[in-house]
């Protein structure tokens, strides 16, 4: 074979339509069957990664915890460490402690996930009925019946300790909204509560939003009187003019010490 046969052999396998160019192009090019089913292969995302940003203590199921903070508290840290919702259970879990994680070893069969819309076995509506101790309960409602703005209390405090309060009481939503309304205004500041009133707020939170802007006109003071101490010399000499003026028969300036 001669180097002209060898080329053109060469050229019949992998030239521009040689063999084995027209084969791979086949296999990889850009409408073959192997680039299109690797373009159709869908790539499951990587999960979020769980961290440990912040911090949940323990929960023990004493009289003297608060239960439904602890349950905020895991909500704002399974956010903030990406905790999914299938893990937060076996997650909250690790958390409990003595009588509270005997609870949990006795009915964990019974728990379905930690909270979904209108299911009877979620993990925070089952705990917080075991651990709402009737005493506590009685303790809750009375603090919310008593309940006062106290002197100086802006009423989005005022309101932020309100609606803790009723969050404890009202976990099966028994509180209707106008009872809502009037143990709010029974405890805002008798100077905001007539306006409060006036507006008719079906709810609680239009009755703060009320709140807010009744207390933003009630603070704001158009003027402000100023007190001026005159020296005595300018008084004395003040009233030297004064005198001059008056035996002269001349009109008496208009500025009197009165004005001082």
């Amino acid at each position: 074979m001669n180097a002209n046969q060898f080329q053109a052999a060469l050229a019949g396998i992998i030239g521009q339509n040689g063999t084995l160019t027209q084969a791979l192009d086949n296999m990889f090019g850009q409408n073959n069957h192997f680039t299109q089913a690797v373009a159709g292969i869908n790539v499951p995302a990587a999960p979020a990664r769980e961290l440990s940003l912040v911090k949940v203590d323990p929960f023990r199921g004493k009289e003297d915890e608060d239960l439904h903070e602890w349950i905020e508290l895991f909500n704002r840290a399974a956010v903030a460490n990406n905790w999914p919702a299938n893990r937060k259970v076996p997650i909250a879990a690790g958390f409990l402690k003595d009588t509270a994680l005997d609870w949990y070893t006795a009915n964990m069969n019974n728990i379905g996930q930690w909270h979904q819309a209108g299911q009877a076995n979620n993990f925070d509506d089952l705990f917080i009925t075991r651990f709402s101790l009737e005493t506590k309960q009685n303790q809750w409602y009375y603090e919310l019946m008593t309940i006062r703005q106290t002197a100086g209390e802006k009423v989005e405090d005022y309101s932020h300790r309100f609606k803790r309060l009723l969050r404890k009481v009202n976990t099966n939503n028994l509180v209707p909204d106008q009872l809502q309304v009037r143990m709010f205004l029974y405890g805002l500041n008798p100077l905001l509560t007539p306006l409060v009133s006036s507006n008719n707020p079906n709810n609680l939170q239009a009755a703060i939003d009320r709140a807010l802007v009744v207390e933003t006109a009630h603070n704001y003071v158009p003027t402000q009187q100023i007190t001026i101490t005159v020296p005595a010399t300018i008084m004395k000499l003040f009233r030297l003019i004064t005198i001059d003026y008056n035996r002269h028969g001349l009109k008496p300036i208009v500025i009197t010490p009165a004005d001082f």
